[in-house]
């Protein structure tokens, strides 16, 4: 569809193959439209309900809004174009309603694209946002860059850094409930260990995180929330992967992990 097409399907409606292109036209699916297989280029203006097992293609360069809910599966692929640049790019993917996000995120770097310290790719942004990717494809970087997630309740967003920053935890409520958001550095093969001290000496795992694709939620555990404990410390440690062993209770992690975050309450 061109600038000037506009396609309305008023049935629920399924594509399980070829490429449906929005590009600059606008695409009505209020009964909602699952894309089964093929590729869904998000280029325009879009409503209804949507829900993506199989390819969606995003661009900052030729951004979408999406007046409704989106919904990534397990077996979908959101594939976003990275457009380096010194500065923030404009929201490839906007949805003006629930985004919930399962399965892979694949950035796929465009030709000449120039990469930069602090660039920044700001993917997707939703007035509500669910889930979290269960994979990432990224592209390399050169040697001593890294991807870091800028942790965000409502955005999407990487960076590019040229230096490794440690783990944080963030305390969030939400949905009624305590949750602990650990954000990080991107590499592969890594995992996360929780861990929660009241006495900053001995420590208990109760987290493990596999596969780490640096942005993480987690509940806080209520049986780590003693109400005679002078303090509650929680503690993130990346390093790589092994058994749930290596990060014991008392000993620390078998390896030399970046550094911890911690933060008591």
């Amino acid at each position: 569809m061109g600038e000037e097409g506009r396609l309305s399907l008023t049935t629920p409606s399924v594509q399980t193959a070829g490429t449906l292109e929005v590009d600059g036209g606008a695409l009505e699916a209020p009964s909602g439209l699952e894309i089964t297989g093929g590729t869904l280029v998000a280029a325009g203006e879009l409503s209804g309900r949507i829900t993506n097992a199989a390819v969606a293609v995003v661009d900052p360069a030729r951004p979408a809004r999406m007046r409704g809910d989106w919904t990534q599966t397990s077996s979908g692929t959101m594939r976003a174009v990275a457009r380096f640049g010194p500065t923030s790019s404009g929201v490839a993917l906007k949805v003006e309603g629930v985004l919930k996000l399962g399965g892979l995120l694949e950035v796929v770097a465009a030709g000449g694209s120039q990469l930069a310290d602090g660039t920044e790719l700001r993917l997707l942004q939703a007035e509500t946002l669910k889930g979290w990717f269960e994979k990432l494809a990224l592209p390399p970087l050169q040697d001593g860059f890294h991807w870091q997630w800028v942790p965000l309740d409502r955005e999407v967003r990487l960076k590019v850094r040229s230096s490794p920053t440690p783990l944080v935890i963030d305390w969030l409520r939400r949905d009624g409930a305590d949750l602990l958001r650990v954000s990080g550095p991107s590499f592969q093969q890594q995992q996360v260990i929780v861990q929660v001290s009241r006495d900053l000496r001995h420590w208990t795992p109760f987290q493990r995180i596999f596969p780490f694709t640096g942005l993480a939620t987690i509940p806080v555990p209520r049986e780590a929330l003693a109400e005679d404990a002078p303090m509650t410390v929680y503690q993130a440690i990346l390093g790589p992967l092994g058994p749930p062993e290596w990060a014991s209770p008392d000993a620390g992690p078998a390896g030399k992990p970046v550094e911890p975050a911690s933060r008591g309450w």
